[in-house]
């Protein structure tokens, strides 16, 4: 059993910020690509373990926490995609927390691509002051919006708003604190959540024009042969 990768410093060497993975320790063959080919390209990142909701965790976490879920709009709640929502919490929590004024959150389905230290320096420079959140991947269900911004622009990032995808993304630490502010209360799948938030002006979103990291795990609701299956939707 692989141990959880708990760096208080968290700094990448090769990116100087924090690296966050999102891991289920759970899934053993999640698990193992973590360790085997994602912390070998980002040696200092910090291993989360993600909220299991086959444990229990979830009505635990909302039980200790001041988060409310409000079952009235959020109608197809499960607790496996509550699990997923209070795993990116916790972790702007901990930004917030530790006063962190940028860092990667990553999903433990990825895979960092040669050029991921280059295109994330040319995001650093490029993205302005004023940026909460920059989405290092974009589901291919938004690849024509995100073609109109780069249409647009020829820098590192375009403003665009997909709406949703978590699998890889640039926070800065105000922008932790505002995402985590308007999880207090949960009415929608977590993606969603976010997209919202930035579609109404609450957070400034923008996504990389160039490739950083490749998606491995199941893209919707149905399994389509992906490498990895989804814990959200585990029946699909």
């Amino acid at each position: 059993m692989y141990k959880n990768a708990y760096l208080p410093s968290a700094r990448a060497a090769a990116t100087g910020l924090p690296i966050f993975v999102i891991s289920l320790e759970r899934d053993a063959v999640r698990r193992r690509h973590v360790y085997e080919n994602i912390l070998p390209r980002l040696p200092s990142a910090r291993v989360v373990d993600a909220t299991d909701y086959q444990s229990g965790a979830v009505a635990e976490w909302l039980a200790r926490n001041p988060t409310a879920v409000d079952r009235s709009s959020y109608k197809k709640v499960t607790d496996s995609k509550l699990a997923c929502t209070i795993s990116h919490l916790r972790v702007w929590q901990t930004i917030v927390k530790e006063r962190i004024p940028q860092a990667v959150v990553l999903e433990d389905d990825i895979a960092v691509l040669d050029d991921f230290e280059i295109e994330l320096a040319a995001i650093r420079a490029q993205k302005g002051s004023g940026c909460d959140f920059v989405h290092l991947y974009v589901h291919p269900q938004f690849h024509d919006g995100l073609a109109v911004g780069r249409a647009k622009s020829s820098g590192s990032v375009v403003r665009f708003v997909p709406g949703y995808g978590r699998s890889a993304y640039l926070v800065s630490g105000n922008g932790a604190a505002k995402l985590a502010a308007e999880f207090r209360t949960v009415g929608d799948h977590g993606d969603m959540m976010v997209a919202a938030l930035a579609a109404r002006g609450g957070i400034v979103m923008k996504c990389a024009s160039g490739r950083l990291i490749e998606n491995l795990g199941q893209l919707r609701s149905r399994y389509w042969g992906e490498r990895f299956r989804s814990n959200v939707y585990p029946g699909g």
